[in-house]
């Protein structure tokens, strides 16, 4: 079994502008922070060794490096590896180029958006795109028996793996076998994603993604307290810290809904492996 994780995070766009965001300045501050954050998370608790994590952060996380460091993860993976991508960055909306996508009609920034639109990460070398169907592509080449997680703190993440399985990968993949592919998401893929700068009085000094902190410290309460969590069990947590957090700092994100997009039998997986929980167990493990 092996475990390798990518970590992607990108603060500096060179202070580019964005005019159809009507964004002046597009550099961010917290998501280099969230790229080291989920390393430490994977090494400290989920014995991920460092030597198999790499990070591509800001002038690296270019789009050519973005897929192509993606590929690599999981080129030559095998049944019980445990593999994660995570990716903390602008992210935005596209004209659909494969007709896959519903039509909305949404306001952001003053904007409208009506029609089909796919969701995508914003690399360093923007306005070049890392679009969901390539995100999809990629996914799919994961073998049976394969947990792989992607987590990505951008705008518009929901759905950005596109996993919709029709009725008969349903039925091909009901077992133990075949992938098992997770996404958990900053917001959903008509949603903003926040840069948050957690109360000081609670020592939180660095800035992070929302969704990020939110789940990496639920993640660092749950092991404290010596449980494991399921994927399900660990989403139901974030959502609650978010709704019940007394942070004044909150107050501008609680709208932000993060997403656990999967089949429901890959949610009880426990976090980071390819280890189900017992029904008669889950919510005993969850404390």
């Amino acid at each position: 079994m092996r475990k390798k994780a990518l970590c992607i995070g990108i603060n500096d766009y060179g202070h580019m502008p964005c005019p159809e965001w009507n964004i002046p300045d597009m550099n961010m501050r917290g998501a280099v922070n969230d790229a080291y954050a989920w390393a430490n998370l994977l090494v400290r608790h989920h014995d991920f060794s460092a030597a198999d994590i790499e990070l591509l952060l800001d002038a690296d996380a270019t789009r050519a490096n973005i897929l192509r460091k993606f590929k690599e993860l999981i080129a030559g993976s095998r049944q019980g590896d445990v593999l994660v991508f995570t990716n903390s960055s602008h992210g935005t909306l596209t004209p659909d180029v494969s007709g896959d996508e519903e039509e909305i009609d949404i306001e952001v920034f003053g904007r409208h958006f009506k029609g089909r639109f796919d969701q995508a990460i914003c690399p360093y070398d923007y306005p070049k795109l890392v679009i969901d169907d390539e995100m999809k592509e990629i996914s799919d080449s994961v073998g049976d028996g394969v947990n792989l997680t992607i987590i990505a703190d951008n705008c518009f993440s929901g759905t950005l793996t596109d996993f919709k399985p029709s009725p008969a990968e349903v039925r091909k993949y009901s077992t133990l076998r075949g992938p098992k592919l997770i996404l958990l998401s900053g917001s959903s893929d008509r949603q903003l994603s926040g840069d948050l700068r957690p109360d000081e009085s609670k020592n939180r000094y660095n800035w992070h993604g929302f969704m990020t902190y939110n789940a990496v410290e639920t993640i660092k309460d749950a092991y404290d307290a010596g449980h494991r969590l399921t994927y399900a069990e660990w989403h139901e947590k974030i959502l609650d810290r978010i709704k019940n957090s007394d942070d004044p700092t909150y107050d501008k994100y609680r709208d932000q809904q993060p997403q656990l997009e999967a089949k429901e039998e890959d949610k009880q997986l426990y976090v980071f492996s390819t280890e189900r929980a017992k029904a008669k167990g889950i919510r005993k493990s969850a404390g």
